[in-house]
């Protein structure tokens, strides 16, 4: 009995001591970048599946600066944030024409 007295104080001391005592402030420190995010629209040949999404954002993850991207499978068009201090609209059109769905001129 006194052993189990024994196990039971010393795992109540470790659930206490790995409580969090913090008084629920926190910090973060925050980088001070500005993005110079631009959007632009581009119209995609034989852009009709879900997996061609995956293709184009693969191959636009490769370049710096890339943001993000939404796909419109219905008008064949794929909307696309990058940062423009870090790559040039013709790297982002590069990037998208080394896939199967090129960019419509």
């Amino acid at each position: 009995m006194k052993l189990i007295n024994i196990i039971i104080t010393i795992v109540g001391l470790l659930f206490i001591s790995s409580c969090n005592t913090s008084n629920g402030n926190t910090t973060e420190k925050v980088s001070s970048t500005t993005v110079k995010q631009t959007e632009k629209t581009y119209q995609l040949k034989g852009f009709k599946s879900s997996c061609c999404t995956g293709i184009v954002n693969y191959s636009l993850k490769e370049v710096d600066g890339y943001l993000g991207m939404q796909p419109n499978l219905e008008n064949s068009s794929v909307t696309v944030w990058f940062d423009n201090s870090k790559a040039s609209e013709k790297e982002i059109i590069d990037a998208i024409n080394q896939t199967p769905y090129k960019v419509k001129q």
